[in-house]
């Protein structure tokens, strides 16, 4: 629809900027000074997927797929094949560190990229321009929107599609929180290479968005609550507020009791597996499924609060200690903006 409104016809290229963990509350609630530009843009708020979080919600944007299409469910993952709960992006496991044992890494199972697709079947040149970690010349955000500039400026006769993700504010938001001084800087210096970029690029439609928003949170941790963590068959996964866990088969029934004897129902909505993959994967709705069903827990806990999930301290401190995390179901985390940089 927003191709449609601004008619590919008017523009040479196409830009889908993704800025990590970028949400309309972060901005609702920072300076005029860091929102202005953002604000006078924003065509719309919309929803990021579930969970909401960068494994998941960037493959849904790199594929067009929806996690239960893509495979791709959080940053960690139970694997049957291995019995391991892997870290999806770097194929480690994630509690010993070490490197998997799957045949394949989960980033080598993925679908077709929407890049390969176009550049296999239409007249379209497309690209990706990825940050440091994977392109490593791209230490900056300035070198990052050089490349995009570079692209978008050569003159051949193709029409240009560009995804570009950068992963911030998100690593800042996680370190400082939403509402620091870091996170408004980190925020301003992105706006000013865009309007950069914009400037410099009149025959390209910028669109951008975020993978998800940011909450502040405070961390809890299973290994504290024995109750919770004696009923369970491994430590949990996925996500810090989209926790999945694997139950005990005596301990099914009452789960969700002793669950909700030591949590809150303000901070967790805690639902079961078929609920899960019903209302939220849209597990039976799709074509194609590649994420496997042994990947999901017998329970899941959504959070709705400003709490956070972790199997122990440990675990929480190696994570980064985040001051601020996402993956949950409140407005700060689901909520994000799409800006339109309409040039003509």
């Amino acid at each position: 629809m927003i191709i449609n409104s601004w008619s590919s016809e008017v523009y040479k290229n196409i830009a889908l900027i993704v800025l990590d963990g970028m949400g309309t509350e972060q901005l609702d609630v920072l300076s005029d000074s860091v929102t202005d530009y953002f604000y006078k843009n924003k065509y719309d708020t919309i929803d990021t997927i579930v969970p909401s979080t960068t494994v998941a919600a960037t493959t849904t944007l790199r594929t067009g797929l929806l996690p239960v299409s893509h495979g791709l469910l959080g940053w960690s993952q139970y694997y049957k094949e291995s019995g391991e709960i892997v870290e999806n992006f770097t194929n480690c496991d994630f509690y010993s560190g070490e490197s998997s044992h799957l045949t394949k890494p989960p980033l080598e199972k993925m679908p077709a990229l929407l890049v390969d697709q176009i550049n296999d079947i239409s007249e379209w040149s497309a690209f990706e321009v990825m940050p440091q970690f994977i392109t490593p010349e791209h230490n900056t955000v300035e070198k990052w929107c050089s490349t995009i500039e570079k692209i978008a400026n050569t003159k051949n006769a193709n029409k240009n599609y560009i995804y570009a993700y950068w992963p911030e504010p998100d690593s800042t938001n996680h370190d400082h929180g939403i509402l620091s001084g870091e996170a408004r800087n980190c925020i301003c210096n992105i706006r000013d290479a865009i309007i950069n970029l914009q400037n410099n690029c009149p025959d390209t439609l910028f669109i951008i968005t975020a993978d998800h928003g940011h909450i502040d949170t405070l961390p809890l941790f299973i290994e504290d609550f024995t109750g919770i963590a004696d009923t369970l068959i491994m430590p949990i996964s996925c996500e810090a507020r989209c926790t999945q866990f694997f139950v005990k088969p005596e301990a099914k029934n009452s789960f969700e009791r002793i669950f909700y004897e030591i949590f809150s129902e303000k901070d967790f909505l805690l639902i079961n597996k078929e609920t899960f993959k019903t209302n939220y994967l849209h597990w039976y709705s799709a074509k194609n499924r590649v994420l496997e069903d042994e990947s999901i827990g017998d329970y899941v806990a959504i959070g709705i609060g400003n709490k956070s999930l972790h199997q122990n301290q440990k675990a929480w401190e190696e994570f980064g200690s985040p001051a601020s995390e996402h993956a949950g179901g409140t407005a700060s985390e689901m909520q994000v903006p799409l800006i339109i940089l309409n040039n003509k």
